[in-house]
């Protein structure tokens, strides 16, 4: 089997995975359709872990920025998760749908984002942040974090002000991708050319 067509497939599985994942709960778990972060944010969370399932697969990371062989790579979520992108990328995770220069994924979630937390997590390494909340980064630290990680950010904002190499955009009910140009310069982690043909759902930022 070739790359492509073993890519479809893998793709293809993710896919029918996710969409039995999404009949599961919405159809037989009451508690889920009637929790208070609504049923319509929890379907925009599952659709934005599948896009950074797919964000993941475009982006390159140099073995100095992986963990040692044997080690599971790290995907970070700091802030409420009021959509529910986090525990639907857990559930990929849990699939073996999901890994980073050929190592397993630790999804890792700090619900609470104050100053002490972001300062401890920065001490340590993680492939992906995604940042669920605002928070207020110098300069330096986010300069520090994107030498190492793909950084997910909150809003369009948050890629135009460079916080960011990547945020998810909801529009008109579709969720677009907004990407920093600079991504795409840099080695690791640095996002592939191929998504920015993707134009009828990327917006590439200067």
């Amino acid at each position: 089997m070739n790359l492509n067509n073993s890519r479809f497939h893998i793709i293809r599985r993710r896919f029918l995975i996710f969409l039995g994942f999404l009949c599961v709960n919405l159809g037989f778990n009451p508690a889920l359709v009637d929790s208070a972060i609504g049923l319509e944010k929890r379907k925009i969370g599952r659709v934005q872990a599948v896009y950074l399932t797919h964000l993941i697969d475009f982006t390159n990371w140099e073995v100095r920025d992986l963990p040692d062989s044997g080690k599971p790579a790290k995907v970070l979520f700091l802030g409420r998760d009021q959509n529910g992108v986090a525990d639907a990328f857990d559930f990929l995770v849990s699939e073996g749908l999901v890994s980073i220069g050929g190592r397993k994924v630790e999804v890792i979630h700090r619900k609470d984002a104050s100053e002490s937390v972001i300062k401890n997590e920065l001490t340590r390494t993680h492939q992906v942040v995604f940042f669920l909340e605002k928070v207020n980064l110098s300069k330096e630290q986010i300069q520090k974090l994107k030498s190492q990680s793909l950084i997910i950010g909150l809003d369009r904002e948050s890629v135009v002000k460079g916080m960011a190499d990547v945020a998810f955009i909801v529009s008109k009910n579709r969720i677009r991708l907004v990407v920093s140009k600079q991504a795409f310069l840099r080695k690791s982690p640095g996002l592939s050319s191929r998504i920015s043909t993707l134009r009828n759902v990327v917006e590439i930022i200067p």
